[in-house]
Parts: C-alpha cells; structure tokens; sequence
C-alpha cells in the first residue's frame, strides 16, 4: 500500500512538473519560439538589459572571476555589482546560460523560462501535499492547482521578467515553513528558505516579508484556541512571535549579501529615490480590478502603467469566491481573509499604500509587482475550497449569475484595450460552467476530467492572447547583431594593461558593455548609482530612469571620460533592408565634430571605428581649483566651461554662447512674440503640422552646439528635429538640459536647426541656446593635463594598478571613477584617504613626484554582513543541536 501510495505521489508531482511546461511548449511551437522557429522570449527589458547581463555572468562563473562579484567597468563608468548580482543574476536557474554555448543563448533564455515554470508547479504540489493532505481527497486537483498557479495572469503577461519567478517558486516553500513554525514545529528549515528567497531576488523577497506578515494572521485566525479572551489572544500572538525570530535569523542569513545591498542603495539612490509621502490618492477606480479576472485581461499598454495581473482561471476564482461561503471554515479566518485582500486591493490602487510593497518607489514599468501574492493566495484558498467542497446550493449558483452579470457590465462600461466581447463572453461561460459543475449533486470523475481538461485549455488561452500581444525580439536579428558588434570590439577592446572607455552612437542595448566585456560608459539597471546619473546630466548627457547614454560627447567629455574609440554605424545596404534575420541599429547621435580630433581606423560593412588619442587616463593629476569646481543644473556648456578654467587656471571662456540669425514660427503662436528663444508655443491649425526654426550662419570651421532644455523630452512620433532639412538623431529620454553638435567646418554656411510636431497642440522650449566651442584651446588644456597621466600597469573588475608622475602643481590624482566609500587606495604602498569631487568622481590627495598607484574596490557591508551571516547561523546551529539533544534524551 504505502509502494502503490508513494508511486500516486509521484506521479502527481510528475504531472505538476510537466503540465505548465506542455501547456508553454504548445504556446511557443504555436508562436515560433526558439527553438522552434525565429521568435525568443525576450522582449522589453529582458532584450534590453537582462541577456547583456546574463552573458556578463556566463563569462563571469566560466573564468572563476569572483572579483566581477563586487565591481565592473561595464556597469557605466563603473558600479558596485553586488547589488546587481542580487537583483539579477543570483537565481539557480541562471546556470543553464551558463551551460549552453553562447551562440544559442536564445535557447537558453526558453530553457530557463520552462524551468521556472516547472518548478512553481513542482513548490505547489509539495505545499498541497506537505500541509494540506491533497493526496487524501481530489488528488487529480493537485496538478490542476499548481498549474494554475505556475501559469497566473501575472506570470505570463511579466514572462519577460524572469528574474521575479524565483520568488514565485519559492514562496510555497516558504509558506510550508511558515506554517510548520506556526504549528510548534522546527523552524530552521523556513530560516534557510526565507534566507535563499533574499539571496536569489532580494527585491520580490522583500514583498514575500510583507506577506508572511499578513499570512500568517490569516493562518492563526484557523488555528488560534482558548476559552478566555488572554487564552485566545496569547494563543494567536506567541506563535506569531516565534515566526518572527526566525524570520529575523533568515534575514541574519541572507545579511552577507544584504548588508552591502542596502549599503549601496542608500549610498547610490540618493538622489533619485522618491519621497514616500501620504497622500489620499488612487491611482485608479478600484472597481477596474474587476477586469483583470477575465481572460487574456493583457497587451502592451499594460505595461507601462497598467492594472495589477490577478487573473487566476475560472476553477481558481470560482474556488476563491467560493471560500467566503463555507462554514467548515472558520469564521475568523475568512475575516481575517477579507481582511487582507482589502489591504491588497487598497495597495492596488492607492498610491502611497503601492509604494510600500516596492521599496518605497513607483516602479519604472510593470506596476503592482506584488499581486504575485495576491495570487498565490488565490488559488491555494480556491484549492482549498474545492478539495471538500460537496455542491453549492441554487441560491449561490444564481448569486453567482447575478455577480457575472454585473462584472460584464462594469467592465464593458470602460472599454479597457485589452478586453473584447468575445473575452468577456467566454470568462462568462467558463465561470457558469464551473458554477454548473459544482451545482450538481452526483459528479461523474468524467465531469471531473471535462473540467480540469477545460482549465488546462483555459490556461493556454489565456497565454496565447496575453504573449501574442507582446513584440518579442528575432532571434536571427539578436544573433546577427552579436556576430556584426563582437567582430569590431574584438579589435578594439582595452586590454588589461591599459585603461580607455569605448562609446557607441548608435543603439542595440545600452548594456552592450557587459555582453561584449569593455569599459563602456552606457547602461540600464535598476541599481544604476545616482551620482554617476547626475554626472552625465550635468555635463549635457543623459542621465535619467536607472540608464546612462553617452552620445552627446564633446572633446572635453571624451577626454574627461577616456574615450579612446567611438563605434558608430553604417547605412544599411539597401539588399538586407527588410530582412528579418538582420539587425537594424538605430543613430542616436549626431556628431558634426568627430571629424575635428577623431581618425577613422577601421570599419566593417556595418560599422565604423573612430580612435582619439586626446584622452585622459583613468587617473590624472589636478589642482586644488579643479577639486572644487561645482556644477548647476540645466547649464552643461557653462559646467564643461568651469572645468576647463580650473584645469587651465585661466577666466578663458572655452564655449562662447552667441545669439540665432532667426528664429521662426510656422503654424505656431505664442504669448510672447518678442522672445522666441522661451516660448509657450499654441499650434494654430489642429490639422496641420507646426514647427519652430532657429537658423544661424557659422563664422568660424569650429563646432557649434546647441543646448536644448528638458522639455524636449518627447517621443520621437510627438516630435522631429531635423537640421538643414535633414533628420537629426538623437536620444530622446532625458531629464535636463541636453548639449548637442549641430554644425563643424561650415563656416558661412547658413544652418537650420527645427523642432515640428504634427500631433502635440502645446510646446514649451525654454531657452534654447547656441554655443561655439574653440577646438584649439581645449585640445591644449587636455594636452596639458595628459602630461600628468597616470600609467596603467593593469586592471581587472574591482582593481587598478598603475603609476604616475605629478610635474605641475596638482595636489590630487583626479579619477574617472564613480566615488565610493568602497574604494581603498594606496600610493606607495601607503593607504590614503579618498575624496568625492564634483558629487559623482572619485579622487586622491597626491604630492609631486614619481608614484605607485593601486586601487581595490571591496561592497560596503561585506564584512559586517559576513558577520551577521555566521552569528545567525551559529544561532541557528545551537537550536538544532539543542532540539536534537532534547529528542535523543
């Protein structure tokens, strides 16, 4: 018996293993997944910033380097990286990229996303059948109920997120451990879990904290006992008490790397973390949930700012619902439950309460990131219904009509974009069906296998629709783009006894640096250091929503930031437009001056490259004068003037401001006819286009920028520049004061640069302005300061080494290096004491002389979160003992 009983149970989690995964495998042979023909699942962030990152950490465990741990060049100008390892790359499932060769690292990312699916099934099923005795009645439910939990509305519409599922599979496991300490029992189990859940995705493990908060008073309410009122109340509150010591030893666990991960996001996120202020605000009409219960309630507009995922199949809803209406539970608990999901509904909608589940932020995309609770409190509630539910009664089988009716009604009324007649018809006859089911008395194990066959379908459904509706990328472009790019930085890339930067002008990813492995100055994250944002704003780039992109360079920046080679893109040939196995790179820069200080050294039939030999070295020596130099917002031309002055120690004005020839309205009007350079602009005619023209004729060969506020922060359909008629490309997300290249060696030559719209009715252009840069005299100042270059004698992920010579009167070694208090250095073997300059740079006090140079970059908190691990797991470790000595005695 207990043969043929542990064969059932196998079988069982077989089935919950392998169902999420077929019904997936179905969904993507259907859609032409790799490997099944030329579509991955990669799309928006996971094409954008997730791949890069898990080549980076494919390299990284492949080479051994333990060092790529804590810092990286690729990361910007450099980065901590032990919050981005624990934000993205510390999930077990990670080392298949690992395990599959590069070139079919498409395959990899589907590998990785069925093996997560897999496993939410296989944590599922082992939460039924450890708590809840699911082998004892309805066993066929189990793998119907962990499939529905794998494939949530939330799951598949945030697929390409697949750093969040980790949280998802462990979360049953959590809870079984939340449950048995509860209950008395051993509560190690649930430290180390919690502990791994931090470890492996410490964001969405921070929400499953919140959570067990609210879980387990729900669990209590079931289970507290006593006839007094102190009885009962002690009864319900000492257990909680106990889980939450343990869960103070799990977080003790996780400390080694949640220490430095806190560190660092205080230290870095400063500046652009919100203030978590109350406000009476919601968001949304709380009643607009109602929709996301029906099927496929998903497209692309969802994901910028859309309603919370909580759709969880008929069967899981109808289960749910179903709960508040059965007396063999307890009446606290269904309280207690209602309780919660009125906290989750609130958190839904009400913007300070959101906040809260995400770290105090709005996030950037993909809101309500923790309704994977809500979820999953769903469906285990819905299975617990279902388990012993016997029939339902006529009343409730007409309530339950008359509550479809409603939510039809409510959510037609609001025309939402992803949701159809034909969605709203067939959620309507799913839940009816079910509601039928559950209404007749005798039920047939056919009638059984009809219905979980139905949500099975239901569930690929509602996949199909949501994914269909998402552009993910070409697997054939992805690849080509890999071959065409690594075929120029192979050639180019800084090798370890040397330091320069590389940029690009055009765009792929702007995490290219980490999939191709060179010190770059792009990239996107959600652990982006905040100074090194402000940095880029300062001096006329773009620095805004966790990314950095260099672009809009000029001889000052290039040589500030040591770019040696700028790779920028061909044309593409006219016979491979339209091919969808070629990658189209898009411009996002327009360059007149490259030619000035740049030579062309080598190009491809898709790229060119440019090398600079103005540049300064990762280290340099500086006076007192450059140290102190501070920065305004929104004046880029003046800041890069003020750094020029103090490196030259001279009043020179290195960028000279000179006002337009003209300035024209087309199709405009404004208030203010007299200033055209800020204006409020009217467009005149709605169905015409308009545009503002700003027209000036060069005096010199020199270069001409023009400095454009953050107003014009606009999509490119909302707006179009163009110069002298031809279109001007540029990258349009920024949050200050921009500093562009318009005109170089056109002396004479009338120039037009225009801003026209066809769609926006109202423009604000707050002070244009135009600047003439003089070439010659800073390409003297940055010759001058080359003179105190520090030698690199070698580099690696968190190390420089190197010398320098001081032959002027600098009293500090000036780094291109984002400051840290993580950064130690010695010269001459001697530690010295670091300085932040400029808000954002990292710098050293130096004397004259011939010196030796090293810098080591170790994560603030490593140490002491090292500790608090090793004090928790020898707490951990005498309770065991201590529970082993009582049982042996």
């Amino acid at each position: 018996m207990k043969v043929r009983d542990h064969m059932a149970k196998k079988q069982v989690y077989i089935m919950s293993a392998c169902l999420p995964v077929t019904v997936m495998l179905v969904i993507f042979m259907i859609q032409g997944v790799t490997p099944f023909g030329n579509s991955t699942v990669m799309a928006i962030d996971f094409a954008s910033q997730y791949i890069d990152l898990f080549a980076y950490m494919k390299r990284a465990v492949l080479e051994l380097d333990f060092s790529s741990l804590f810092y990286s060049f690729s990361k910007s100008l450099g980065g901590d990286m032990l919050g981005l390892w624990g934000y993205y790359l510390l999930s077990p499932f990670n080392l298949i990229y690992v395990l599959v060769p590069y070139e079919q690292i498409t395959l990899a990312a589907t590998l990785t996303i069925l093996a997560r699916y897999s496993a939410m099934g296989l944590t599922f099923t082992h939460l039924l059948i450890k708590r809840y005795n699911a082998m004892g009645k309805r066993p066929m439910l189990i793998p119907v109920f962990a499939t529905i939990y794998a494939l949530t509305g939330f799951n598949v519409a945030y697929q390409m997120n697949p750093l969040w599922y980790d949280a998802m599979v462990m979360l049953p496991l959590v809870i079984i451990g939340v449950e048995t300490v509860l209950d008395g029992g051993k509560g190690i189990k649930y430290s180390v879990l919690l502990a791994l859940s931090i470890i492996f995705q410490y964001y969405m493990a921070y929400m499953m904290c919140l959570f067990i908060v609210l879980y387990s008073f729900i669990y209590m309410a079931r289970n507290y006992n006593g006839k007094k009122w102190t009885e009962k109340v002690m009864s319900y509150c000492k257990p909680i008490i106990r889980l939450g010591m343990y869960s103070i030893l799990g977080v003790g666990l996780s400390a080694i790397v949640l220490i430095p991960i806190v560190q660092n996001l205080l230290i870095s996120k400063g500046s652009y973390t919100e203030s978590l202020t109350f406000l009476w605000k919601f968001e949304f009409n709380p009643l607009d949930i109602l929709s996301k219960l029906f099927i496929g309630a998903f497209d692309y507009d969802q994901m910028p700012a859309g309603l919370p995922n909580v759709y969880i199949a008929s069967l899981g809803l109808v289960g749910f619902c179903l709960f508040f209406t059965q007396k063999q539970f307890r009446r606290f608990e269904r309280i207690m439950l209602a309780v919660v999901m009125f906290i989750f509904i609130v958190s839904m909608a009400h913007d300070f309460s959101n906040k809260i589940w995400h770290l105090g932020q709005t996030p950037a995309w993909f809101y309500h990131r923790f309704t994977y609770l809500t979820s999953f409190l769903m469906v285990l509630m819905g299975y617990r219904t279902l388990k012993d539910i016997k029939t339902i009664p006529l009343y409730t089988l007409i309530m339950g009509f008359g509550a479809i009716l409603i939510m039809n009604g409510i959510v037609y009324q609001n025309q939402f974009s992803f949701m159809s007649i034909g969605q709203q018809l067939i959620s309507s006859a799913l839940w009816l069906f079910v509601l039928g089911i559950l209404y007749v008395k005798r039920r047939h194990f056919v009638l059984y296998g009809v219905l979980f066959l139905v949500t099975i379908l239901e569930l690929g459904l509602n996949a199909y629709i949501d994914q269909s509706r998402i552009g993910y990328a070409h697997a054939g472009a992805f690849l080509n783009a890999q071959v065409v790019q690594k075929q120029v930085i192979d050639t180019i890339r800084t090798p370890q006894n040397d330091f320069y930067r590389i940029a690009k002008l055009y765009n792929r990813t702007k995490n290219d640096p980490f999939m191709f492995n060179y010190p770059g100055l792009t990239h996107f994250s959600s652990t982006m250091e905040a100074a090194t944002l402000d940095l880029f704003d300062y001096l006329g780039d773009a620095g805004s929503n966790a990314a950095t992109n260099y672009g809009s360079g000029t001889p000052l920046t290039d040589a500030l930031y040591g770019v040696k080679y700028i790779v920028q893109m061909k044309n593409l040939p006219e016979e491979l437009r339209g091919d969808a196995n070629i990658y189209s790179f898009t411009r996002e820069s327009t360059r007149k001056d490259l030619y000035a200080y740049y030579q062309s050294v080598s190009e491809t039939d898709r790229l060119r490259v440019y090398q600079n030999n103005n540049v300064l070295s990762i280290g340099f020596g500086v006076s007192q004068a450059v140290i102190d130099v501070t920065f305004d917002k929104n004046s880029p031309a003046q800041n890069q003037n003020k750094i020029l002055q103090a490196m030259a120690g001279t009043k020179e004005e290195y960028f000279k401001q000179y006002a337009f020839n003209d300035i024209h309205l087309d199709n405009f009007e404004t208030d203010n006819p007299n200033d055209l350079s800020s204006v409020s602009l009217t467009r005149i005619d709605k169905d015409k286009p308009a545009s503002i023209r700003y027209t000036f004729t060069p005096q010199t060969k020199e270069a001409y920028y023009i400095s454009v506020p953050a107003t014009l922060n606009k999509s490119k359909n909302d707006i179009q520049l163009t110069l002298n008629d031809k279109v001007y490309e540029y990258y349009p997300t920024f949050d200050h004061r921009q500093l562009w290249n318009i005109a170089y060696d056109n002396q004479n030559q009338e120039t037009t640069f225009k801003v026209s719209t066809s769609k926006l009715n109202e423009l604000n252009i707050f002070n244009i302005q135009l600047w003439k840069l003089d070439g010659q005299a800073i390409r003297d100042v940055i010759a001058n300061r080359m003179k105190q270059n520090m030698t690199v004698t070698h580099w690696h992920a968190n190390t420089v080494e190197g010398h320098i010579n001081i032959t002027d009167n600098s009293t500090y070694m000036m780094t291109s290096i984002p400051y840290s208090p993580g950064w130690q250095v010695w010269v001459d073997n001697k530690p010295v004491e670091t300085v932040k300059v400029w808000e954002s740079l990292l710098a050293i006090p130096i004397s004259a002389g011939s010196h030796t140079i090293k810098m080591v970059y170790i994560p603030v908190g490593l140490w002491s979160g090292l500790a608090v691990s090793i004090v928790s797991g020898v707490i951990l470790s005498g309770i065991y003992y201590r529970r082993k000595k009582h049982e042996n005695i």
